[in-house]
C-alpha cells in the first residue's frame, strides 16, 4: 500500500482485514497484516504492509519496494495533490524494480465523498490508461470495491508469477535444444569450417563451453574416420 498520508490507506486494509472502518486511524509506523482468503477456488495467503509515511526515508521505502511483489497507490478523490503524488510512487517503484509491469493498481478512495472530489473519474483512467494499469475506486468507509481492488491485486501477481514460471521453464529447454541443434549440424558439416549458431538466451558461460565441446569433436571426428579407412 502505497500513497500520500491521510488518503486512508490503513482504513481500506483495515476493513478488508476485519471488516471494519476506523476513520482516524494514525499509524506511526509500518504495520503488517497476513490473511488467507480463497481466490477463484484457491486458498492464498496475503501479505499486506501499510508503509503509513515512511516513503519518505529513502532507504526504507526502497527496501519495502523492491520486496514487494504488487502495489496498490492510494489517493484520495477529495484531493488533488493526493492525486499528483501517485505519479512519483510510480516511479520510484519502477526505478527500484526495474520493471514496468510489476503488479499495480490505481486506487481512487473515498468515493462516497462524491460532493468534494477533486480528481474527476476520466482524469484518473487518463493516467492509468497511460501506465497500462487498472483504476478504481473505493470507500474504506461503505466498503464499495475494497474487496475487489485486493483480488484483482492478487490475480495480477498471480498471473505475474505463472509467466515467470512458464519463461524459466522455455529457458531451460533451449539449453539442450541448442546441444541437439549443434550436434545435428556438425554431423554433416565439413569440420575444417564448422559455423556454430546458438540461441540468442544462452548465458555467455554456457556458449563458451558448447564451443570447447565442438572443438573437441572436431579433433576426434577426422581419427574416427581414419579409423574407418584403415579397417577397410
Amino acid at each position: 500500500m502505497v500513497g500520500s498520508g491521510g488518503v486512508g490507506k490503513s482504513a481500506l486494509t483495515l476493513q478488508f482485514m476485519y471488516d471494519e472502518f476506523v476513520e482516524d486511524y494514525e499509524p506511526t509506523k509500518a504495520d503488517s497484516y497476513r490473511k488467507k482468503v480463497v481466490l477463484d477456488g484457491e486458498e492464498v495467503q496475503i501479505d499486506i504492509l501499510d508503509t503509513a509515511g515512511q516513503e519518505d526515508y529513502a532507504a526504507i521505502r526502497d527496501n519495502y519496494f523492491r520486496s514487494g511483489e504488487g502495489f496498490l497507490c492510494v489517493f484520495s478523490i477529495t484531493e488533488q495533490e493526493s492525486f499528483a503524488a501517485t505519479a512519483d510512487f510510480r516511479e520510484q517503484i519502477l526505478r527500484v524494480k526495474e520493471d514496468e509491469n510489476v503488479p499495480f493498481l490505481l486506487v481512487g478512495n473515498k468515493s462516497d465523498l462524491e460532493d468534494k472530489r477533486q480528481v474527476s473519474i476520466e482524469e484518473a483512467k487518463s493516467r492509468a490508461e497511460q501506465w497500462n494499469v487498472n483504476y478504481v475506486e473505493t470507500s474504506a468507509k461503505t466498503r464499495a470495491n475494497v474487496d475487489k481492488v485486493f483480488f484483482d491485486l492478487m490475480r495480477e501477481i498471480r498471473a505475474r508469477k505463472m509467466e515467470d514460471t512458464r519463461r524459466s521453464r522455455l529457458k531451460q529447454t533451449e539449453i539442450p535444444f541448442a546441444l541437439w541443434k549443434c550436434r545435428f549440424s556438425a554431423k554433416d558439416a565439413n569440420w575444417s569450417n564448422i559455423e556454430i549458431e546458438f540461441t540468442k538466451d544462452l548465458d555467455c558461460g554456457i556458449a563458451e563451453m558448447l564451443k570447447a565441446s565442438y572443438a573437441f569433436i572436431n579433433i576426434i571426428q577426422p581419427n574416427e574416420e581414419s579409423g574407418v579407412r584403415g579397417q577397410s
